[in-house]
């Protein structure tokens, strides 16, 4: 009786996602970190992990994350790539510039939704 229970809850679960279209949780941290990204550009919150945002004539709004010493070691390079701001720089620079110019945070949250609708899902 508990397991058939059991399993007509998960049954339940996996509908209400389906019906709900969520995300998968790579998903939704990539789109945590665009946002982030973008309140950070927008002067919303401080910047305090020295994200530089510039403006790029032809690709609009970039996002360069802090540089290291080229002499560092492979592990320190490994775990800078692995880092918030390398990937959320990362992921803000191939938002489309559409998305990123947006001006207000509903917007912003609307245009990338239809966008990560439409991008294909690959988790890493």
């Amino acid at each position: 009786m508990i397991i058939q229970t059991l399993q007509q809850f998960a049954y339940i679960q996996i509908k209400k996602i389906l019906i709900l279209e969520a995300r998968k949780l790579q998903r939704r941290r990539e789109r945590y970190c665009i946002i982030h990204l973008w309140k950070l550009h927008q002067a919303i919150i401080p910047d305090t992990m020295g994200i530089d945002i510039r403006w790029n004539d032809r690709l609009g709004f970039r996002a360069y994350p802090p540089s290291i010493n080229t002499n560092a070691q492979d592990s320190v390079s490994s775990q800078r790539e692995a880092s918030f701001s390398f990937r959320a720089a990362e992921l803000f620079n191939r938002v489309p510039r559409e998305v990123i110019e947006c001006t207000t945070l509903d917007s912003l949250k609307v245009a990338l939704g239809a966008f990560l609708k439409n991008t294909p899902d690959r988790p890493q």
